[in-house]
């Protein structure tokens, strides 16, 4: 065999070797997943890397799956274990951008989310991603919707929490978010200043869903709405129901108290009363000096004391 010949056949082994080393996207993955198990996150975004680059320029289905996978396990390994937020969040960006139908489109909507109004309190764009995920029905879209509703509620927008609330309610009554989001509806509605569809809110929380954890809240903020019309009496009976169960008594009991002072401090007294008719205030006077203590008058005072 020629020197040439033995090149050629040294080359074809060398290329064969290479080529049954080689990963598949899929292999890089799975090394990926490894390389976290064994707390490796550095490993772990190398394999990640190598696994999109074998699929960047594919436009198969399957490259399409692995794409997304591997995007979501860089912006997940930026996030929960290098705690590197800033490019967790522009790799999720990317994610969604790139793969916008995929499954991890939608979970990482609400990762991207999260990382949004926790780490940077940017809860309009928190709030934009989302809406963008209930537009696209994922399967947190009841838990998406009730978040929304908090954020509009925290920035004070209580009208859009309102909205929000109520639509959950309406479009999702069996939920397990439910009764959370009537409460929250209620708390708009109070916050709105629109009293009397906030305790009917309330009310229905108690009705509706008497189970719930929230009903002696639902109560005590029934009491609270009572309480500021100006009807103590009907406040104190809502109170003295949610002390039963309520997470935290003492706030119930400081709120009975007040209003039993309320009560005994503009209750007028009954006409006919004999004790308030011949009531007379008693005169007192101090004494201005010993003498005068024992009863004795300013002229003993002087003889004995001098001036």
């Amino acid at each position: 065999m020629t020197l040439a010949q033995r090149c050629s056949v040294l080359a074809t082994l060398g290329a064969v070797v290479v080529t049954a080393c080689a990963k598949t996207a899929p292999e890089h993955l799975q090394g990926a997943h490894n390389a976290l198990y064994r707390r490796q996150p550095q490993q772990a975004l190398k394999e990640f890397r190598l696994a999109l680059d074998l699929v960047e320029k594919s436009e198969s289905s399957a490259s399409r799956t692995y794409r997304a996978r591997a995007l979501q396990g860089i912006a997940d390994t930026y996030y929960l274990e290098l705690h590197d937020y800033r490019r967790a969040i522009e790799t999720y960006r990317e994610l969604v951008q790139v793969c916008p139908e995929s499954v991890e489109a939608l979970s990482s909507r609400a990762r991207l989310a999260e990382l949004l109004k926790v780490y940077f309190h940017d809860l309009r764009g928190a709030i934009a991603e989302l809406t963008a995920a209930i537009d696209r029905h994922g399967p947190e879209s009841d838990q998406s919707t009730y978040q929304v509703a908090q954020m509009y509620f925290e920035l004070g927008d209580y009208r859009q929490s309102e909205i929000e609330s109520q639509k959950l309610v309406e479009n999702a009554p069996n939920s397990g978010m439910a009764d959370a989001a009537v409460f929250l509806n209620a708390q708009a509605l109070a916050m709105e200043s629109k009293l009397d569809q906030a305790k009917t809110s309330f009310e229905r929380l108690v009705s509706k869903f008497p189970n719930s954890r929230l009903v002696p809240d639902a109560q005590f903020e029934v009491g609270k709405i009572l309480a500021e019309k100006g009807q103590d009496d009907r406040a104190i009976e809502k109170w003295v129901e949610a002390l039963k169960s309520h997470p935290n008594p003492s706030v119930v009991q400081n709120a009975i108290a007040r209003a039993r002072k309320r009560i005994e401090s503009t209750t007028p007294v009954k006409v006919g009363s004999v004790t308030a008719a011949f009531a007379r205030p008693v005169k007192t006077f101090k004494p201005r000096n010993s003498v005068e203590a024992v009863g004795g008058s300013k002229e003993e005072e002087v003889r004995d004391h001098g001036d």
